[in-house]
């Protein structure tokens, strides 16, 4: 199956042409590294990629329900610690999360009411479907593969060096499940 394409792809800025007739396509499961020298367009065309740069011409297209994910260049200078800024990956996990926990307040008043349980038995199905009790332990482990030891996890991100800081990052993006990565 096909998780990105780009047909025809021109792009230029001023008088210096970046690519002309790009054309490529890849799989899903597939690596592909670009390279190139400085000012040769490689950020220019993932930036095409990810839809905040337009081409002069071409197309770019994402398979059906591929998720793209982008590790930014720019830092960012955070108060967070490691493990919350990871977690935040799990946003609608957690939106999930909170509203099981209202639903389960509401059943002790109500536990006869038959629309608050079917309710509750669907969040709980797509709670579980999202995997979300593994989470936790998820980040962790892509902390942990990336170097990251457990008394990092509460560090705050301010703190880090530029490689960690990319390394945390690239934790944040994998910890989203992305079919195509671009890095």
């Amino acid at each position: 199956m096909i998780a990105l394409q780009v047909s025809g792809a021109i792009k230029s800025f001023d008088e210096q042409l970046l690519f002309n007739n790009l054309d490529f396509q890849l799989k899903q499961g597939e690596k592909v590294g670009l390279i190139g020298r400085n000012g040769s367009g490689k950020t220019s065309l993932l930036r095409v990629i990810q839809g905040n740069l337009s081409l002069d011409s071409g197309q770019v297209f994402l398979g059906k329900g591929i998720k793209l994910g982008y590790l930014s260049q720019m830092p960012i200078a955070e108060e967070k610690t490691l493990i919350a800024y990871c977690m935040e990956a799990f946003e609608e996990i957690f939106l999930l999360e909170e509203e099981i926990t209202t639903l389960q307040f509401a059943l002790e008043k109500e536990p006869h009411n038959s629309e608050l349980l079917h309710t509750y038995g669907e969040k709980l199905d797509l709670f579980e479907e999202k995997n979300g009790y593994a989470a936790n332990s998820k980040v962790k482990g892509i902390l942990r593969g990336l170097g990251f030891e457990e008394e990092d996890f509460s560090r705050k991100m301010r703190s880090l060096s530029g490689g960690e800081e990319r390394r945390l990052y690239l934790a944040r993006l994998l910890a989203t499940d992305v079919d195509v990565l671009l890095l």
